[in-house]
């Protein structure tokens, strides 16, 4: 009796076992299942990501290089339109004889003016304009173009160093050199310059 009673536990314990195997197995193939499913939609969803990444990397290069451009066409456009009225400005200041009556100082001056502020102007010529006759012949002219240098400026006008090279002769004598720098705001929009400073006399031997 004692012995059919162990047999039978040790059935039921066997049963149990294969039971709590089967359970086990279930659980761990469903676990593995889930945990499949959750990696590959991971996987998925990383690809995803990465081409996102991929896309907005390329859009923000793009989008970098036609800020470039337009930055480049922007200031090579503002300064050659810099260059050229430097070159008109100059040319009327420095640019005269005095036996010419369209040499003045006056229409030098109010041809400045189609180029720059008043303000700006004012400083290139003498303040007596109306009046000003030099009493011996007195020529000058630039000698070269005028030198532009864009100076770094947080400005929206541009800022420049212009150094200009002349020569002027008085009463027929040798061309006397020189050579004047000038510190430089321009207005690109409306294409004139707002302040013109006087840097000094550049000594080149």
């Amino acid at each position: 009796m004692l012995y059919k009673k162990i047999g039978t536990l040790t059935v039921l314990t066997m049963i149990l076992l294969v039971i709590s195997g089967l359970v086990a197995y279930m659980y761990l193939s469903e676990f593995s299942e889930n945990d499949s499913k959750k990696i590959e939609k991971l996987q998925k969803e990383n690809k995803q990501l990465k081409k996102k990444e991929s896309e907005v990397a390329e859009l923000t290069d793009q989008l970098s290089q036609q800020v470039d451009t337009l930055y480049t066409e922007k200031n090579g456009t503002a300064n050659d339109d810099l260059t050229t009225a430097a070159k008109e400005l100059f040319s009327t200041v420095f640019d005269y004889c005095t036996e010419r009556e369209e040499d003045n100082v006056k229409a030098r001056k109010d041809k400045a003016l189609e180029l720059g502020t008043k303000k700006a102007v004012d400083g290139l010529f003498p303040k007596d304009a109306a009046s000003s006759n030099p009493s011996v012949k007195t020529t000058s002219h630039l000698k070269g173009d005028p030198e532009v240098y864009l100076m770094p400026s947080n400005d929206k006008q541009l800022t420049a160093l212009v150094v200009v090279h002349y020569a002027v002769s008085i009463a027929g004598s040798e061309d006397q050199p020189g050579t004047f720098m000038y510190k430089v705001k321009f207005d690109s929009t409306e294409n004139q310059f707002t302040s013109v400073e006087n840097a000094g006399v550049i000594n080149i031997q």
